[in-house]
């Protein structure tokens, strides 16, 4: 449920209630324009050796500016690259620009205030400001990731998080300044704590990686191709390919084949009467052979047996 429509506001403001449940499933508090690309959150598969065991291959979010999740009923898992998080009422996470990241609910029960906004977009003249304020601002700092309900600043900044839902409500002429000075006092309380961290770039996706992913993210998976990708982002074959291994520490052409393969997986299983023949050729397999050959690798049989063993 849409209730303000800010234009070109760097703020996002959204309350989700108890999301599992159909008769609130609706109930939520937006205040930020659609159209924005800032929040155009881009859905990634990360290579196994960046993910926990257990969730290999598990879908990641990311998106270009710094998210805040205040978690006000019930708990949930943050995964962030290869960290889990358990954030039960009153606990905090800040994501970090290009941070990969996903939220599970316990029981699908879990009630979050998420509050996004673009650092650079919310002050002007940042050279006027000393350290830690031009830093973070600048990017060349990050917040901690997480704000425990036990952490002394935690109820300041719970409080002004709430507010925050009440501004959205109220659509007072003034909410876009009312929404930026909570933020900027969210922002100050963490500052003077010192609650920044330099920015891990083990746990960033740099902008050569991201503008990749974001390819993958809006293609068809027989269009995913080395060749397709390297030019979509102004680089040669051979300096994309070195650059994905040396981010992810995996070549991009077996990435390319396990995302190919899970895509496989799940369309198998929701319909496994889909041809073989058919399935290879929607994700940029013209040789069938090759196709059945490398899911067979992965999956320790081959794709006809997979689709047997999910027949009704």
């Amino acid at each position: 449920m849409s209730i303000i429509d800010i234009n070109k506001s760097p703020v996002f403001v959204s309350f989700l209630q108890h999301p599992a449940e159909k008769d609130v499933a609706n109930k939520l508090i937006t205040a930020y324009p659609n159209n924005s690309h800032l929040w155009e959150t881009h859905h990634i598969y990360l290579p196994k050796a960046l993910t926990t065991k257990n969730h290999a291959f598990f879908k990641y979010q990311l998106h270009e500016g710094v998210e805040i999740i205040y978690i006000t009923d019930g708990q949930g898992t943050l995964y962030m690259s290869d960290k889990e998080y358990i954030l039960s009422r009153g606990d905090i996470a800040v994501i970090n620009p290009y941070q990969p990241h996903n939220f599970e609910f316990d029981l699908g029960l879990c009630e979050r205030l998420c509050i996004g906004f673009s650092p650079k977009l919310l002050l002007s003249n940042l050279n006027i400001y000393p350290d830690p304020i031009n830093s973070f601002f600048k990017g060349k700092c990050h917040l901690i990731n997480l704000i425990l309900h036990t952490d002394p600043i935690q109820p300041e900044i719970a409080d002004l998080l709430k507010d925050m839902i009440h501004i959205c409500l109220q659509k007072n002429k003034c909410i876009e300044l009312e929404l930026h000075s909570n933020l900027l006092h969210i922002i100050a309380i963490i500052l003077n704590k010192d609650y920044i961290t330099e920015p891990d770039k083990s746990s960033i996706v740099p902008s050569i990686i991201y503008d990749s992913l974001h390819y993958i993210d809006s293609h068809d998976y027989s269009e995913i191709t080395t060749a397709n990708i390297a030019k979509h982002i102004g680089y040669s074959d051979g300096h994309f390919c070195r650059e994905f291994k040396k981010h992810f520490g995996t070549p991009f052409t077996t990435y390319m084949h396990e995302i190919k393969i899970t895509a496989a997986k799940q369309l198998l299983s929701s319909s496994p009467q889909t041809p073989i023949e058919q399935l290879a050729a929607e994700l940029g397999y013209n040789n069938t052979a090759y196709f059945t050959q490398l899911f067979k690798q992965h999956e320790g049989m081959s794709p006809n047996q997979f689709a047997q063993n999910h027949k009704v």
